[in-house]
């Protein structure tokens, strides 16, 4: 049975790598809108699966993985900061507080078409001096500029 990786994101590639298992990767091509008044959760789980059926049917033999990760500052859902500037200024509003990663996965198969899904919470306290400022926006840059994977 193939793994298939419902990704194009090559920071999950490489997680993935690390497991050292054969697997293929395939874009799912699908909306990643949270719906109004959806909790984090529900839609980081929504969307790992979302992603998962959406190239299922390219792969009728196989397991296939899709992932969503979201996170939460303040009580408020943050969106991928778009750019370098609008990273460096979610970083700043986040110093010296906790905020919470929350990780979907999905895992189909599709020969089955048993599915199965989780949602991992991650909560880290940011905090920022001058010198970590200077660390921060040299991985900003390396990374391009997001917030989050």
């Amino acid at each position: 049975m193939k793994l298939i990786l419902a990704s194009t994101s090559s920071y999950r590639k490489a997680l993935l790598e690390r497991l050292q298992l054969d697997f293929q990767c395939d874009s799912p091509d699908i909306d990643e809108k949270p719906i109004t008044g959806e909790s984090v959760e529900n839609m980081v789980v929504r969307l790992a699966k979302n992603k998962a059926e959406a190239v299922a049917p390219n792969h009728p033999d196989a397991l296939v993985i899709g992932s969503d990760q979201g996170a939460v500052l303040d009580g408020e859902i943050l969106t991928k900061s778009g750019h370098f500037g609008n990273a460096v200024k979610q970083l700043q509003k986040a110093s010296g507080k906790r905020i919470t990663f929350y990780t979907g996965l999905c895992l189909l198969n599709t020969h089955s078409g048993n599915v199965q899904t989780a949602c991992v919470p991650y909560t880290c306290l940011l905090y920022t001096s001058d010198a970590a400022d200077d660390w921060l926006v040299g991985v900003l840059w390396v990374g391009g500029g997001e917030l989050y994977r």
